[in-house]
């Protein structure tokens, strides 16, 4: 099931000699969706993302809305992003930032992004907490050595979308 598939991040992790490797998600109610995936076809593939990072030597997991919503500025930030005209997925697309800085920073990928070749000994320097996107279109894999370098992209993310989208 879906809920057996999300983990509480912000609760104790599990010290782990893997490296972690994040993904958010929140269900969107099957009548407002894009796509034509079931609950179930949501839930396996977040099986397989788990099992795929998994046996590829990483730890996995799952963020969701309750991750976000443990972060000190959740409000603050919800706030700006209801204000936004936005659907339900552009949303969820913004509170993926959230539970990450939540979290204190990572790697993040889509849970329909799976590991085909080990990148575990990229040696990443960047102590300013940048976030690196390792995806020209979209951020389907990056990393923030910590929750400012997500905070400041999501910032940025929500100043274009109240120009843009609000206009």
């Amino acid at each position: 099931s879906l809920k057996n598939n999300i983990t509480v991040a912000t609760k104790k992790q599990q010290k782990s000699k893997r490296p972690t490797m994040h993904t958010y998600f929140e269900r969107i109610p099957i009548d407002r969706r894009f796509t034509d995936m079931s609950d179930e076809d949501d839930g396996r593939l977040l099986q397989y993302w788990k099992s795929s990072w998994e046996e590829a030597g990483w730890e996995p997991i799952v963020l969701g809305r309750q991750d976000a919503e443990n972060h000190q500025n959740f409000r603050f930030y919800e706030n700006q992003i209801q204000s936004l005209r936005m659907d339900e997925f552009g949303q969820i697309l913004l509170r993926r930032y959230i539970a990450m800085a939540t979290v204190g920073g990572g790697w993040m990928c889509d849970y329909d992004v799976f590991p085909i070749r080990d990148f575990r000994s990229i040696r990443i320097n960047d102590k300013n907490g940048k976030l690196i996107i390792y995806d020209v279109i979209s951020p389907t894999l990056s990393f923030a050595a910590n929750p400012f370098g997500w905070l400041v992209v999501l910032e940025a993310l929500l100043n274009n979308a109240k120009q843009h989208i609000n206009a």
